[in-house]
């Protein structure tokens, strides 16, 4: 009686707090990591949770010195004994173990196992039985990223590392994020940290069950991309198809919403394997892991040429019947040659971002002033980062306007001396897609909690207006011009308005000085459709080696694929407009207009062999032995009718025409013979809004010779 009153109310406070001890246990639980899903709800990096083993070599070392001590055999070998059943359970071998084991005797936090199986956990239980081990030998539950898309966006995700033992929380710590999204929304994902105490029979057994609505709370965030799986997965295989094909060094794809900055896909190539990107040799990581889409900047080259032009006309300084010299291919400036890929004679406004002149464009840009310039490039949010939710955005170069002499300001307006990135670009080219505004790109379309509740939600955010809508609308026509007529013939979609702009860049050699010989970032830029954009697609393809290297030739066809497939995937079905209404037909003699050379609207493209003593008037015409001129029948093709009875002034044709807008047709045909009082046909329309002619026209327009 004296014994039990001794135990129950002398000794009561201790004996309680070892009871406690023994039946209730406290334990730190690791969050589940939160999901990623696409814009429609498609999961791209899940969690699941798994049993980790793991050793504390500090333990084992000081059980065997009290093992030692004690004289009590069982212990007094126990990082052998571990290493030799470690070795048959995990199908390592023991010599691998035991130095693992030995190698650091203080330390507290050892993973043997990242995943165990159900065997190998019931096994790991028999061993701490027959060892009698607590805290030397262990199983850890933590949160594994899984990834159902496999490698699909992992430059968008990012890899998840395994964090180190943190003493404050008991457990593996955080995961370290290794780059992507998962670092940027780290405590976003994560979830907290929570001790949950629970009740244990004598043989560790749970008494209560854990609530799971407590679990939840502790589990991270859930988050929505704006990227569409579909078109993502189609964007990088058709990036890696064209790397391949062209022999490039590595290539990059953005696809984006113009009117709301919303990134569709974002794409890179080589890729690596999210779940395995410790597989990947540590001198190749950063060539395979970069973003580049996002971190490398480069000079833009032709692709950029679209900036200044937007700028002059917004200013007014242009008009789209401007004419340009092209110097046929050469000219010196400030010291230095400046070259086109092809020699051209005169160019009108819209010809000049068609067929991609260096010469015409630097023209363009010197009847604007040099503040004015810099400006408008600032403000297409160039030599800033756009804020992407993404780690290591490059800014790109814009020099500081007191450096910008008549030679800097001359080769920026044709993409050199100056360095952007893909994202920037895409940006910049959504400001004519959209009517105008810079709209800030962004990945994150919402953030919600374990049970589907919205926490944040991410709206299109407009930066600032760069340009009126109406030079944002002449822009995109110029543009589609390039895809119709120009460089970018490559990029069209049947029955789908198409605007575009190619690009073929030299690259800067390391340092910046200088280019790499016969290195090239070939690139094609666009939107559509024309009428109502609704993608942006740029394409950048580095270092091609084999089978071309144009923006044309290499960019454009996979620009092409990508918008096809996203099309399709949005439902965006392009309406083919109706004919135009039918103008009454005319028939009147032109005269020419006073003050107006007739060759400043030349459409033709005028060859490097053309007589530039001879006058303007012998291109057209050919004098015979009998003095009878022949007049030859120019191409009117693609001129406005104002333009078209410019060029046949002087002629002493009669013009007959149909409908509004540009020539689409004409008869005689480009380069037949015509004679004064002679009727001319034309058929007035657009690329995408042809002419109908009805039965009884059609028969008198093709009798015509």
């Amino acid at each position: 009686m004296y014994r039990l009153w001794c135990l129950q109310m002398m000794d009561y406070s201790y004996f309680a707090r070892i009871a406690k001890g023994e039946h209730t246990k406290g334990e730190f639980y690791e969050p589940r990591r939160g999901w990623i899903y696409d814009r429609n709800g498609k999961p791209l990096a899940t969690s699941i949770v798994v049993d980790a083993l793991i050793a504390s070599p500090k333990d084992i070392q000081i059980q065997k010195t009290e093992a030692a001590k004690k004289k009590k055999s069982p212990k007094k070998k126990l990082d052998v004994n571990l290493s030799r059943d470690l070795a048959q359970l995990l199908g390592k071998s023991q010599d691998e173990i035991f130095a693992a084991l030995t190698r650091d005797t203080t330390s507290a936090w050892l993973p043997l196992a990242l995943e165990l199986n159900e065997n190998q956990s019931l096994k790991v239980d028999v061993l701490r039985k027959k060892y009698r081990l607590i805290n030397e030998l262990r199983k850890e539950k933590y949160s594994k990223r899984v990834y159902p898309k496999g490698d699909e966006a992992c430059h968008i995700l990012g890899p998840v590392g395994i964090g180190s033992m943190d003493s404050n929380l008991g457990g593996w710590g955080t995961h370290r994020p290794l780059g992507g999204l998962e670092s940027v929304y780290q405590e976003t994902v994560s979830g907290s940290y929570g001790k949950i105490s629970s009740t244990k029979d004598g043989a560790g057994r749970d008494l209560t069950p854990i609530d799971d609505d407590l679990l939840m709370t502790l589990s991270g965030n859930q988050i929505y991309l704006t990227i569409d799986e579909n078109i993502q997965r189609v964007a990088e295989e058709e990036l890696a198809a064209t790397v391949d094909y062209f022999g490039a060094k590595s290539g990059y794809a953005v696809v984006m919403d113009p009117k709301t900055g919303e990134i569709l896909a974002m794409a890179n190539f080589p890729k690596f394997n999210l779940a395995e990107y410790r597989k990947v040799p540590r001198d190749q990581w950063r060539e395979v892991s970069a973003n580049r889409a996002v971190e490398y900047a480069f000079e833009p080259g032709s692709t950029f040429k679209v900036f200044p032009a937007a700028a002059a006309l917004d200013m007014g300084k242009v008009k789209v019947t401007d004419t340009f010299d092209g110097y046929h291919g050469k000219i010196v400036f400030a010291g230095r040659v400046l070259r086109d890929s092809h020699p051209y004679g005169m160019l009108t406004f819209p010809q000049i971002i068609e067929v991609s002149s260096n010469i015409g464009i630097y023209q363009v840009a010197q009847r604007l002033n040099t503040s004015t310039l810099y400006d408008y490039i600032k403000a297409f949010g160039f030599g800033k980062p756009t804020g992407i939710e993404l780690p290591g955005e490059s800014s790109g170069v814009v020099q500081p306007l007191s450096a910008w002499n008549t030679l800097v300001a001359s080769r920026v307006s044709f993409g050199q001396s100056i360095s952007v990135n893909a994202i920037q670009m895409v940006s910049a080219i959504s400001v004519i897609a959209n009517g105008g505004v810079l709209m800030k790109p962004h990945i994150v379309k919402a953030v919600s909690d374990e049970r589907g509740h919205i926490r944040k939600q991410y709206e299109p955010e407009p930066v600032r207006r760069v340009i009126r809508e109406d030079t944002a609308q002449t822009m995109r026509e110029i543009m589609e011009g390039v895809v119709v007529r120009g460089t970018g013939k490559t990029a069209a979609i049947t029955n789908c308005r198409v605007a575009g702009k190619t690009g073929t860049a030299q690259i800067c050699e390391e340092g910046g000085r200088g280019y790499k010989s016969g290195k090239y970032l070939a690139s094609f830029i666009g939107f559509l459709p024309v009428e109502n954009p609704r993608l942006v697609v740029g394409v950048f393809i580095a270092e091609p080696s084999k089978n071309g290297h144009f923006g044309g030739t290499v960019s454009a066809p996979t620009f092409k694929r990508i918008a096809q497939s996203a099309l399709s995937q949005l439902k965006i079905h392009p309406r083919i407009p109706d004919p135009v209404q039918m103008a009454e037909l005319k028939n009147t003699p032109v005269a020419p207009l006073d003050g107006m050379p007739e060759e400043d609207f030349a459409s033709e493209l005028v060859p490097v062999g053309f007589d530039e003593a001879a006058s303007p008037q012998t291109a057209l015409t050919q004098t015979l032995n009998n003095n009878t001129t022949i007049i030859k029948m120019p191409d009117l093709k693609g001129l406005s009718k104002r333009v078209a009875l410019v060029r046949l002034a002087g002629k002493g044709v009669v013009v007959n025409w149909k409908g509004s807008g540009i020539v689409v047709d004409q008869s005689p045909k480009p380069g037949m013979n015509i004679n004064p009082g002679d009727e001319c046909f034309i058929i007035l329309g657009s690329h995408y809004k042809p002419t109908i002619l009805p039965k009884q026209d059609v028969a008198a327009f093709q009798s015509k010779p």
